[in-house]
């Protein structure tokens, strides 16, 4: 991972139940493409929105790493953002998440599905992840549109996408990137 980012990356602090904003440069020093790499376990890596990178670095055979094949439309990300973006994650959950901390995240469940639950907010604001499989996505959808009547709970869609990493702190896709 430090070959393939810019960002420090000693695994020693990287902790399990962590996440890691990851920057990938072109050899001309130009931003290419940024994502999220979560530490699952002690020997696992999850990534999202960097799956250019990654898979030409694992795959390189300079490393004693399983072969490393994406698998696309597999998980749903929703984000929520906002003063009031907390309570209506705990009242999703149904769990006190006072506690969690800046690029943490947590294993819960929605309507007995399973979620994990990353705490974002880049830009210095409370925003939330929901992290969950491809399958579950409409009923956890549905279950926070419901709980979000009460907060006040807007709908961005894809317009607003290209702004919340200014906003809120949300890294995108490499949208915002030219090609070098």
């Amino acid at each position: 991972m430090s070959e393939t980012f810019v960002n420090n990356f000693p695994l020693e602090k990287f902790h399990v139940e962590r996440c890691k904003h990851c920057i990938a440069v072109s050899s001309r020093g130009y931003i290419t493409m940024h994502g999220i790499c979560l530490r699952t376990a002690e020997d696992e890596l999850h990534t999202y929105s960097l799956d250019l990178q990654v898979p030409m670095q694992v795959n390189s055979g300079k490393y004693d790493v399983e072969q490393y094949i994406p698998e696309y439309n597999k998980d749903f990300v929703f984000q929520m953002a906002g003063p009031r973006s907390l309570e209506l994650v705990e009242n999703v959950l149904q769990e006190d998440i006072h506690d969690m901390k800046f690029m943490e995240f947590r294993n819960y469940s929605v309507l007995g599905r399973p979620v994990r639950v990353l705490r974002m907010g880049m830009g210095g604001t409370l925003a939330y992840e929901f992290h969950g499989a491809i399958e579950d996505a409409l009923p956890v959808y549905e279950e926070i549109i419901r709980v979000g009547k009460n907060y006040d709970l807007k709908r961005l869609g894809m317009i607003s996408y290209m702004l919340n990493h200014t906003e809120n702190g949300f890294p995108q896709l490499g949208k915002h990137f030219m090609s070098d």
